[in-house]
């Protein structure tokens, strides 16, 4: 008997000890939409190589741990498609091929519920994917419209299909939605339509596999104006976030995070110990506009308007050394008093601890420097889009098609 129970607690032991296993194991990501509406890519044709500006420490993405079963892997959330044909609405979209997506297409607006409704009943709708037609649910006619995008009046009520498709393979999928009528109607403004097909609507969807999971924090937004002094707050932008380098000594967080007021005096740093949060301000200026050439304006519209911002922060672990890289407005060449003489540049500044930045004078090329590595090189995206040799070296200007980017992000 003693021996039955002492091997039936042995075999206890080993079954909660692979249970223990099993529930600490790293689940895979949720695979979850990509955040950013465009992706911009380096060609030979746009841009010229650099092989030395130093390169960001990307922090580790944050991944859900599953509070039920251990070995069940929690199901995404479907990505939601909105397929509307106005402008303001992106006709190409970005999908992960392992994610569920919920299409909502056919969106239909109505002045007015009651003639929301009468058209309705008198539209049908199709959508097809590469040519196949796919199913989907009428919804009812709603004050609002989820992922709303275009520009529309406040009295407008609409009516759209839903359809759900546990992912999609990967490649370049085209999407088609047709409005069709077997009467004539009025939409509530004083348009009439049909009969037949109203109009027809062309969407491309791209698939890629990828092995990315983000979760979107909870805690958001991080930074907010009444943790700055004074008016400080009233404009929070620019923000680069590294995770600090182990041969920083004593460190005020294990993340930093660098930002700007637009038109501020000072870069501003924020610090944590976990990316959730709670952020804290440092409250040291990081650096501050006497301490650089952009101080010395002395005429034109500029005088009113100098300022220090945009950091773009890259940790070099060889040199162990931060680099940021900041715009201003400077004087470049002609009569002192004309506005002309002056324009806003990228400078450099170094620092050996994050928080002490010594900066340069050299004009690194125009303002809002995102740099990037790619291919073994390195990239300074920028207003308009710049390549660079050196650190002290000028830059050959690309103004199309990116001329209004500013403050960008690079999704590689």
């Amino acid at each position: 008997m003693v021996i039955k129970r002492l091997v039936r607690l042995w075999s206890l032991i080993i079954f909660l000890g692979a249970g223990i296993l099993v529930g600490c194991s790293s689940p895979p990501g949720e695979q979850t939409a990509d955040l950013v509406d465009r992706t911009i890519m380096p060609t030979s044709d746009t841009l010229k190589p650099s092989s030395t500006l130093a390169p960001t420490e990307i922090p580790q993405t944050r991944t859900s741990i599953p509070t039920q079963t251990p070995t069940t892997t929690p199901t995404p959330k479907p990505q939601i498609i909105l397929l509307r044909g106005v402008q303001g609405c992106a006709h190409e979209q970005k999908v992960n091929a392992h994610n569920p997506i919920q299409l909502h297409y056919g969106v239909w607006g109505s002045v007015g519920k009651a003639f929301a409704e009468a058209s309705w009943d008198l539209l049908d709708i199709t959508l097809t994917i590469d040519g196949e037609e796919i199913s989907g649910v009428k919804q009812p006619v709603a004050a609002d419209l989820t992922n709303h995008c275009g520009t529309d009046a406040d009295s407008i009520y609409w009516m759209f299909y839903t359809t759900d498709i546990n992912g999609i393979p990967p490649g370049i999928h085209d999407l088609e939605v047709t409005y069709i009528t077997n009467e004539v109607f009025e939409d509530g403004s004083g348009q009439t339509f049909g009969p037949g097909v109203i109009l027809t609507n062309s969407f491309t969807l791209i698939s890629t596999e990828s092995s990315l999971s983000v979760e979107r924090l909870p805690n958001n937004p991080i930074i907010i104006p009444e943790m700055l002094p004074g008016s400080d707050g009233e404009n929070i932008n620019g923000p680069s976030l590294i995770k600090v380098p182990s041969w920083i000594e004593d460190a005020s967080g294990k993340y930093y995070l660098y930002f700007a007021h637009h038109i501020g005096k000072y870069i501003r740093l924020a610090y944590a110990d976990d990316l959730a949060g709670p952020w804290k301000i440092y409250d040291g200026k990081i650096l501050q506009l006497g301490d650089t050439i952009c101080n010395d304006i002395t005429g034109s519209i500029y005088l009113n308007y100098k300022h220090v911002a945009s950091p773009d922060i890259h940790i070099d672990n060889n040199t162990q050394q931060i680099n940021m890289y900041f715009h201003c407005p400077v004087f470049i060449s002609g009569p002192i008093d004309s506005d002309d003489s002056y324009g806003q540049v990228t400078l450099l500044a170094t620092s050996q601890d994050g928080l002490n930045f010594v900066p340069t004078s050299e004009f690194l090329g125009n303002a809002y420097f995102r740099v990037f590595k790619w291919d073994s090189y390195y990239y300074a995206i920028s207003i308009p889009v710049y390549s660079i040799d050196q650190l002290t070296d000028s830059a050959t200007s690309k103004k199309d098609p990116l001329y209004s980017l500013r403050t960008c992000g690079i999704p590689l």
